[in-house]
């Protein structure tokens, strides 16, 4: 999103550094994945992209929360109708992610209709889940699992805001994690995947939920700090056992409760300093076109260029031009139709009813066939 030009929820607007701390998280994600364009690349960068992605979870979790708390407080007040509640959210979800996402499908289609079939279990944001077991996804799709991990607990999220009273919700919140943790650390069975288990929601749901338990004030952040040093001293004891936990290990774990700190503090107030920042922002502000772009250049690169440290930089400068194009003239247009849905019932009923036809047929192609 841009600076000025596009609309960003107030609410992140009155939280300084969350933009800048997105582009650090794109920016790990860029690394990460594009580690194949450099020879001989350091194995430190190895999977590095992840990090990046488990940011993105802490950062989505906190803003999600805060921004459905605070329409479930209007409601509270009667200022808004329960329809509206969750007609609103969905349609700022539906706008802001479908269109980009759906457009990344069928350009995986046309270059690579080998893997076209998969169409299905993509849109009903399954594919996660079908990689895992099956090790197939829609070529160049890979990084949407993650997009199919946020899709889930937006499902959940604000019925479980809305119908739980707050200490309900956080007592709920606290079960996501702690589930979410017995997942992966294997206490609790992480199922028949065998391939890419650790991208199923299961296993990744409780970063979410971590974020989202800082939107709670203080006894939400002290619950979501306990939960994290007692993950992190359990980590370290199955370490001692010789027993890795999660993708990486300790290492991974405690990089991941950086992550989580440092969006606490920003969410406080704090390291305001980065706000300074400007490039961060810039780049926060496209990282979700970004994401779905670069794992499409980072290939086309090294198929009709190569692998080099230059071919490097130049799939990253791709990755921002083609983002920056695709907010211009792809996102902002369409999101610029999106208040016309939020005020008018009658157009956001048949929205949704026209999706719940789609959803419901594809369901249906991929049980029967």
């Amino acid at each position: 999103m841009r600076d000025q030009e596009v609309r960003i929820p107030s609410i992140n607007k009155r939280i300084v550094g969350l933009d800048e701390l997105r582009g650090i998280a794109i920016i790990v994600v860029l690394i990460g994945h594009g580690r194949g364009l450099i020879p001989d690349s350091p194995k430190l960068i190895a999977g590095i992209g992840h990090y990046g992605v488990i940011l993105f979870f802490f950062i989505s979790g906190f803003i999600i929360a805060k921004i459905l708390l605070s329409e479930r407080e209007k409601y509270s007040r009667s200022e808004i109708s329960k329809y509206e509640y969750f007609s609103t959210f969905y349609i700022r979800r539906i706008f802001r992610i479908l269109p980009l996402f759906f457009l990344s499908l069928l350009i995986s289609a046309i270059l690579y209709p080998e893997t076209s079939q998969y169409f299905k279990q993509s849109v009903v944001f399954i594919q996660n889940y079908y990689w895992a077991n099956t090790d197939k996804i829609m070529m160049r799709t890979d990084v949407t699992w993650s997009l199919a991990v946020e899709e889930h607990m937006y499902i959940v999220f604000p019925a479980l805001f809305f119908f739980l009273r707050r200490n309900q919700a956080i007592v709920a919140l606290a079960c996501i994690i702690v589930a979410g943790f017995l997942f992966l650390s294997g206490v609790f069975p992480h199922g028949p995947f065998n391939h890419h288990k650790f991208f199923v929601t299961h296993m990744n749901m409780q970063y979410i939920a971590l974020g989202a338990l800082l939107a709670f004030g203080n006894l939400g952040r002290y619950l979501a700090v306990t939960l994290m040093v007692m993950w992190l001293i359990f980590c370290g004891l199955m370490q001692l056992k010789g027993i890795k936990v999660g993708a990486h290990g300790i290492g991974g774990q405690v990089i991941d409760s950086v992550s989580f700190f440092v969006v606490m503090l920003i969410s406080l107030g704090y390291l305001r300093g980065i706000s300074k920042l400007g490039f961060l922002r810039y780049i926060g502000l496209r990282c979700y076109g970004i994401y779905i772009i670069h794992f499409f250049v980072s290939v086309l690169v090294i198929e009709y260029l190569g692998r080099s440290v230059e071919f490097f930089v130049v799939y990253i400068v791709v990755s921002l031009l083609l983002a920056e194009i695709s907010l211009r003239y792809f996102e902002e247009p369409i999101q610029n139709h999106r208040a016309i849905y939020e005020k008018n019932k009658l157009l956001s009923k048949e929205l949704f009813k026209l999706m719940g036809i789609g959803l419901f047929g594809v369901t249906c192609l991929i049980v029967l066939g």
